[in-house]
């Protein structure tokens, strides 16, 4: 399995940097299995390290996009009786903000199951889209959302410019490997004034 350097996201080859933790893995300890959310987890961690100038704490040499799609892609879906709950809180978190915007079309980053597609249809909006790396995942999503979530991760050019009301995501940044890029990627895709 290779690796990619990973450099400040601030400071950028500018940085100073301190290790803090060693990696807590060995490459045979990848399975799918660990790459599934919302399971007990083996506390396992790339090297953490801080950018001495701006403090920033990162993972240091993270695996390649090749290797961590093929890993996300055989993910499982463990949380399946939590979802409604979860979609619930997802949405406490936006209906004081919704209606700012014009409730039209919204993206989830990181979709899962399209719990939360489904959550977005039961509160006005009129097309929801998501984006989703596991397999299993998109393939449990209920038909009314299925076919709105493209597989795979993020990344530039999936989606046209100005094209959603509202663009999601919830613990999600966190396992993109560029969440600069993903983010800048985010504003494009938004409408004038979306959320």
């Amino acid at each position: 399995m290779t690796y990619v350097r990973k450099h400040c996201l601030f400071c950028h080859e500018r940085e100073q940097i301190d290790e803090l933790y060693p990696q807590t893995f060995r490459i045979e300890d990848l399975t799918a299995e660990v790459f599934s959310a919302r399971r007990s987890t083996e506390h396992y961690h790339y090297t953490m390290v801080r950018c001495r100038n701006c403090g920033l704490v990162f993972s240091r040499d993270i695996l390649s996009e090749d290797v961590l799609t093929l890993l996300y892609s055989k993910s499982k879906v463990t949380f399946s009786q939590y979802s409604d709950i979860i979609a619930k809180d997802y949405w406490r978190c936006l209906a004081p903000h919704v209606d700012l915007i014009e409730q039209s079309t919204a993206l989830e980053i990181g979709c899962s199951s399209g719990f939360f597609l489904g959550e977005l249809l039961l509160n006005g909006f009129k097309e929801v889209y998501g984006c989703e790396p596991s397999v299993e995942a998109k393939e449990m999503a209920p038909p009314a959302v299925r076919n709105n979530i493209t597989l795979g991760f993020f990344k530039p050019g999936l989606y046209a410019p100005k094209t959603f009301d509202l663009v999601c995501s919830f613990q999600t940044l966190d396992h993109l490997d560029n969440p600069t890029e993903a983010l800048h990627e985010t504003h494009l895709i938004l409408k004038p004034g979306g959320l």
